[in-house]
């Protein structure tokens, strides 16, 4: 938790009621606003809080429940604007990579979400879940969640980012395995005004935005939001690999440009919210990642386009009984067009098209008609009715030529009930029960006859229990167990067969939040959690494994202070120890991770420094293998790295205006960032193509002028 959201902050005027209001939603009963108020905070009535409040506050917090964010069932992770602005955010994988026990990978094309020592590099099959105010936004392909430049929302957008970890399925369902990450996105009268944005970066990059947001006055909430990035990334990136075989010198040069364009709009007024978001963007990348394809530095451009449109109401039924009405509707695409020496004369291109919708409902009730409860009960629908992967072959001059006939084509079903209730049973110990059922079908059409597999029913228990034995110490211990269906990358591998596998995860976890001094903030937490039912390949025998088991424990420490100077810090310590299916440590996932985070304020609070360190320790790569998929050599162990940022801001805009600049990768750390499992081939001197070489300084300059309605 920065200490923004805590609330440890003595600045006065317009500030301290959202102080004192962020305290009490934020951090009751345990006292982290001693700082602050007088006396130590005393527990709110939560029959008395407001719909919007009880509902949809937790939804962006991932429970579903309706109790305050501190009384989840886990140690809860917050970046606020003011954060994304101090340490000069710019995607959500830079927010992501600051956060306690999560970092990500880059492989020159994509980001990739890596969490308690799980992500190996290239997964898209990720075990986190990302939500967009409250509505999940990973594509129905692969799972992937986009957090680069391809992402939704531009950060200058978001009022805050929230990680809950460990598995989330009570409240969304499929694929909430090890964690939620939820996006809440700012309101228009959050600017009332329409601001205009420029960014220069380092490599020929920019940036342009224009948002308009406002509070009506009938009380309507309007905000409208374009932009567009580009950028011509590195004019040469060499690889090692490319450079043994004998290819262009091991050089790829100009193909790692990158342009995006983001169009985001909200509505709201009295229960009716209504939002849609669409986002493209253009990658050029030096390589495919694929044993099989061995060219290098040819055009190969990627573009992936993202979008949702949603529409919720919220009612109050009775004094007693509440109601949130959600629908929505998205979809996702990938396209690819790559350059090929084909048996023609002229190179030929390969236009690949992967395309997935789907659709939903979600009815959610809460009831406090209970003494001491609040009861939250519901459920929801969601259709996955495309989900389609085809290839085509163009000539040099784009002409048609052929289709691939093996195209898949899946729809997938899935129904879900739930019901939680958060109970106090004193004024120090709560209970937090929930259990959801969920039951889905798949129709496989990739081959003639269509076949429709009913999936087994999935039931998601948790059980936590929260003490808080004084007002500075509080203890939370919990279980809880989630699950994830295979997707439509997976079912080709998977085959007919075995389309009814299903990936389950069991934790156990402790946490303790005390409070050190008024302003000092200790959280800690010991996990342990075990998956089945995952697909993985044995790295010494190349044999799958269609029902693995694989185990990780780990503990985590954060530490949060400011001083009365304004100056913030935050600490955190990560140590995971993630085994296979084989008791081997996992593909990609360190040890340690480690992170400081430090801002201090000057020229009379005009501006702010933010430092941002990061230690992300030794990860293994995937082990070589020869044409049998049997490894021939160990997995090899990338070095740590570590990594500085610099970044200035202004802290209040003068006629408008307002300033930041910054530096990432301050001492042009470079370093080996694994590819995806699939790619581990060797050169014929030995050399292996298992890691590419990333961590490019970039420097930025950024204004924004407001015009205020």
């Amino acid at each position: 938790m920065n200490m923004t959201t805590s609330g440890i902050n003595t600045g006065k005027g317009r500030r301290r009621p959202m102080v004192l209001f962020t305290c009490l939603l934020v951090w009751n009963n345990v006292g982290l606003c001693a700082g602050v108020t007088e006396a130590s905070p005393q527990p709110i009535d939560l029959t008395a809080l407001p719909f919007e409040t009880l509902v949809n506050t937790e939804v962006v917090s991932a429970s579903k429940l309706a109790k305050q964010v501190s009384e989840s069932h886990t140690a809860v992770s917050i970046v606020t604007a003011e954060d994304i602005r101090t340490h000069g955010y710019q995607t959500l994988a830079d927010v992501i990579g600051g956060m306690r026990g999560l970092f990500t990978t880059y492989d020159r094309r994509y980001q990739y979400i890596s969490g308690r020592g799980n992500g190996a590099a290239g997964n898209f099959t990720g075990r986190l879940m990302v939500l967009l105010d409250g509505l999940p936004v990973q594509d129905n392909l692969y799972n992937q969640a986009y957090v680069g430049h391809d992402g939704l929302v531009d950060l200058e957008l978001v009022e805050r980012v929230e990680y809950i970890p460990g598995p989330g399925s009570v409240a969304h369902g499929n694929n909430a395995l090890l964690g939620v990450i939820n996006v809440i996105t700012k309101k228009g009268a959050d600017l009332n005004a329409t601001q205009v944005a420029t960014e220069w970066m380092s490599r020929g990059g920019n940036k342009q935005r224009i948002t308009h947001g406002q509070r009506l006055a009938n009380g309507a909430d309007v905000l409208l939001s374009v932009s567009r990035m580009g950028s011509d990334g590195q004019p040469a990136l060499y690889f090692p690999y490319f450079d043994a075989v004998g290819q262009s010198h091991g050089v790829a040069r100009n193909l790692d440009a990158e342009h995006g364009t983001r169009l985001l709009g909200k509505f709201a007024f009295e229960g009716l919210s209504l939002q849609a978001a669409w986002a493209t963007r253009d990658k050029l990348v030096p390589y495919v990642p694929s044993e099989h394809d061995q060219r290098f530095n040819l055009f190969r451009q990627l573009k992936d386009t993202s979008g949702f449109v949603s529409a919720r109401y919220d009612a109050t039924l009775s004094a007693q009984l509440k109601s949130s009405t959600q629908v929505y509707t998205a979809s996702y695409e990938n396209g690819g067009m790559f350059e090929y020496e084909g048996s023609q004369p002229k190179a030929q291109y390969l236009k690949s098209r992967i395309g997935g919708r789907w659709w939903g409902l979600d009815q959610t009730f809460v009831s406090n008609a209970w003494a001491g409860h609040i009861l939250v009960w519901g459920g929801g629908y969601r259709r996955d009715d495309k989900q389609q992967y085809s290839w085509d072959l163009y000539t040099a001059d784009r002409t048609f030529s052929y289709v691939d006939p093996d195209a898949y084509d899946y729809t997938t079903r899935l129904l879900n009930l739930f019901v939680a209730d958060d109970y106090a049973l004193s004024d120090q110990v709560r209970l937090n029960a929930g259990l959801r059922y969920d039951r889905a079908t798949i129709d496989d059409c990739s081959v003639a006859p269509c076949r429709t597999h009913a999936m087994p029913v999935q039931w998601s228990p948790r059980l936590a229990v929260a003490f808080t034995p004084t007002a500075h110490t509080s203890w939370k211990f919990s279980y809880s167990r989630s699950f994830r269906l295979p997707t439509a990358n997976d079912m080709p591998i998977l085959g007919r067969d075995r389309l009814h596998q299903v990936a389950r995860v069991n934790l156990t976890e402790a946490v303790v939040l005390h409070d050190l001094t008024p302003r000092t903030r200790l959280t800690g937490s010991l996990y342990s959690f075990g998956v089945s039912g995952e697909y993985l390949v044995d790295a010494l025998t190349g044999r799958p494994d269609y029902n693995a088991r694989t185990r990780t424990s780990g503990a985590e420490v954060q530490v949060d202070t400011e001083t009365a100077q304004l100056v913030r810090l935050r600490a955190s310590l990560a140590w995971q120890l993630a085994r296979d299916h084989t008791g081997a440590q996992q593909v990609n996932s360190p040890h340690t991770l480690a992170k400081l985070l430090a801002s201090v304020p000057v020229a009379d609070s005009r501006f702010r420094i933010g430092l941002e360190t990061l230690w992300v320790g030794t990860r293994l790569t995937s082990p070589l293998r020869d044409a049998r998929n049997v490894a021939v050599a160990p997995a090899r162990r990338l070095g740590g790295y570590g990594l500085v940022n610099l970044t200035v801001s202004s802290q209040a805009k003068w006629h408008g205006w307002a300033l930041s600049a910054g530096v990432k990768n301050l001492f042009n750390r470079r370093y080996e960032s694994a590819v995806r499992s699939s790619f581990p081939v060797a050169s014929p001197s030995g050399v292996v193509f298992d890691s590419v070489l990333v961590g490019d300084r970039t420097l930025w300059l950024q204004f924004s002028f407001d015009h205020w309605n």
